[in-house]
């Protein structure tokens, strides 16, 4: 598993971290499973690590898994060390009168260092 050259070896060790996290079926079908269900997201939102204790997935100590609900809504690149994210989106189109509205949600995660080191 490589790991980004340029991270310093705190970040890089939690970067494999996170990506062995990302790698677990576990953590894809909760995020599957909250995606579609509005009753589990509002689980997510409430409680997010309760929701993945009662699933078995223990998020390693360095690490935050934060749920997201706007992919736009994310960290800038000027201060992100690594971030993998997963979305689950979907189109719908809504009658209205006189055609259709295109409507899109975005549920997702994202795995970040945590807490986040100092910004040279």
């Amino acid at each position: 598993m490589e790991t980004t050259p340029t991270l310093p070896k705190e970040l890089a060790e939690r970067e494999a971290l996170a990506v062995e996290l990302a790698a677990r079926d576990e953590l894809v079908r909760a995020l599957n499973d909250a995606a579609r269900d509005p009753s589990l997201w509002n689980e997510v939102e409430r409680e997010p690590g309760e929701f993945l204790r009662a699933r078995g997935i223990d998020v390693p100590e360095g690490l935050s898994v934060e749920f997201l609900t706007d992919p736009a809504g994310r960290p800038a690149p000027d201060y992100d060390f690594f971030t993998i994210r997963f979305f689950n989106c979907r189109t719908y189109w809504i009658k209205k009168p006189g055609g259709a509205e295109k409507v899109e949600i975005c549920r997702g995660f994202q795995i970040i260092p945590h807490p986040l080191p100092p910004i040279a």
